[in-house]
């Protein structure tokens, strides 16, 4: 069974892909935070990970991106530093930025695909099954 970790401060939105998720046969955990969501990195060792771009500052789910694309030789996050990442966010409405789905070819490198907030669900479950 695949393990997912879902880093987004919004509860409810995790709530819900959470139970989704379960519901199509995959382990889940979950972090609120940039701190949370480092420390169960570390401790789920997941095969997938969805991160929401902007938690409680604006950079630290690219906080989290970086650690674990670019890690020190001596990092923890060596070993993660290939997991799949699915970004989602309400970035380009907040920030009006130029942010797309791979097809579109705006995403930073090493993000492997870029979901929009509010998330559709089919193409949610869709992406992740792509990935694990």
């Amino acid at each position: 069974m695949a393990k997912v970790l879902i880093i987004d401060d919004d509860r409810d939105l995790t709530k819900s892909l959470s139970a989704a998720l379960r519901g199509n046969n995959f382990e889940v955990a979950e972090a609120h935070n940039r701190d949370e969501g480092l420390e169960k990195l570390l401790n789920e060792k997941p095969d997938l990970l969805v991160l929401d771009a902007m938690l409680e500052r604006e950079t630290d789910g690219f906080d989290i991106f970086y650690k674990l694309r670019n890690p020190s030789k001596t990092s923890a996050y060596n070993e993660l530093s290939g997991i799949p990442i699915i970004m989602m966010s309400s970035i380009n409405q907040k920030l009006h930025s130029s942010f797309t789905s791979r097809e579109g070819n705006a995403l930073p490198p090493g993000i492997n695909e870029f979901l929009e907030k509010p998330v559709k669900l089919d193409r949610f479950l869709d992406t992740v099954q792509e990935f694990v």
